[in-house]
């Protein structure tokens, strides 16, 4: 793993140009992006993972992202991490999501921060943010544009500023993903489609 920062954001800018444009979905591509990051610094599961273009986290801070196999990043997610963030198995996350977890004291303003974990299954909706030290848990829905500033029950559809539970999933034996795999919601394994490693 490289430790220069300028080699790192070197790194993410080659990732993001070599981004495969839809409606081509070049899976040669995927995987040479997600070793150019991993490279970077950033813990990317070895299956199944595609971070649109546009993504963007603090430079420098790469290992503290971990992102599990057969998750999705649309255009322009920022993670902005400056403390562990984990995005869990078959979890997508839509253009233009903010997920920040650095903070200041009100009082004395001093910087502080803590991890966020966006359990396995999660949809977070286009535009929304994630703020603060929070734990997203699996199977969650986060609607379009929402502000989660507090844990997440399992299960739970959040909407809101700041987010609140307005319903919760009933699950299926398996779930829609991207590429049209559908996995299991409880044991987060693959329950058909066709599966490029």
């Amino acid at each position: 793993m490289i430790r220069n920062r300028f080699l790192r954001r070197l790194l993410k800018g080659i990732a993001d140009w070599i981004t495969p444009l839809p409606p081509k979905q070049e899976y040669i591509r995927w995987k040479l992006k997600n070793t150019i990051l991993r490279f970077a610094g950033i813990s990317i599961g070895e299956s199944g993972v595609a971070i649109s273009n546009g993504f963007q986290c603090i430079d420098g801070y790469e290992d503290n992202i971990k992102i599990d196999c057969y998750s999705a990043l649309g255009h322009n997610v920022r993670l902005w991490n400056f403390s562990d963030i984990h995005i869990g198995k078959f979890s997508m996350i839509a253009a233009g999501v903010t997920v920040t977890n650095g903070w200041h004291d009100k009082n004395t303003l001093e910087p502080a921060s803590g991890p966020v974990t966006i359990g396995p299954g999660c949809w977070i909706g286009a535009n929304a943010t994630i703020i603060g030290s929070v734990n997203v848990g699996a199977n969650s829905i986060i609607a379009a544009g929402a502000l989660v500033n507090k844990d997440v029950a399992p299960n739970s559809i959040v909407a809101g500023v700041p987010a609140k539970v307005i319903g919760t999933r009933e699950l299926p034996d398996r779930v829609w993903h991207l590429n049209n795999i559908y996995f299991c919601p409880n044991e987060f394994e693959i329950k058909s489609g066709v599966v490029n490693d």
